[in-house]
């Protein structure tokens, strides 16, 4: 909160936030620490939350401004060994469409931004611990391709955008349909392990930020 104000003060204005910071501690449900959870929740709620309550004063004052949160297709689907993060992501979506709904639209711009896997330290730390055994590293989409869709979402006033594009969608779509979404999933892990070309290592603590 101090550095939006900070911001404001040396420019005269704050036109465009993105919150962009992650915390991943992958594990199963059975064996997520509750410690682990609160600590992402801090970093990828919490932190999120608190830049929002510090600009959209800021940019209602001012008339104008966009807000881009930057969250996950996580954050449409629950899948392991990710259960935690992917219930930070979900409630990091849900407060963005909250905030959508509180603001006026016409004057401030509230868009998500949902990536796949994108090649960054936070992912590729946990690939080498084999946390991650069920997604091929060639799969990775490159860091551009985020920052593209989110100044895509800023230029165009986009609401929602996923990385690659179309596959939120998919995943709306995959929710009518839960039992043949978990089938799929299945499918998708054991072609990943295949794909990675490796046997999946049982899962331990790691925690990356980006």
């Amino acid at each position: 909160m101090r550095r939006s104000r900070a911001s404001g003060k040396a420019w005269g204005r704050l036109d465009i936030v993105v919150n962009n910071a992650g915390l991943l501690i992958p594990a199963p449900i059975g064996e997520l620490e509750p410690r682990d959870l609160e600590a992402m929740l801090r970093v990828n709620v919490l932190g999120a939350l608190f830049v929002m309550q510090a600009a959209v004063p800021v940019m209602r004052a001012q008339g104008r401004g966009t807000i881009i949160n930057v969250a996950s297709l996580a954050g449409r689907r629950g899948v392991t060994p990710l259960g935690g993060y992917c219930a930070t992501k979900f409630a990091l979506v849900g407060l963005t469409e909250a905030l959508r709904t509180e603001v006026d639209r016409s004057r401030l711009h509230v868009g998500l931004v949902l990536p796949g896997v994108v090649d960054t330290p936070m992912v590729q730390g946990v690939d080498q611990d084999g946390l991650l055994p069920n997604w091929p590293t060639a799969l990775h989409m490159p860091p551009e391709w985020v920052v593209l869709a989110i100044l895509l979402a800023v230029r165009f006033r986009l609401r929602e955008i996923s990385v690659p594009p179309g596959a939120a969608t998919l995943e709306v779509l995959g929710a009518l349909a839960p039992g043949m979404t978990d089938s799929l999933i299945a499918w998708a892990q054991a072609a990943g392990r295949l794909m990675a070309g490796r046997r999946a290592r049982p899962p331990g603590r790691a925690r990356m930020a980006r």
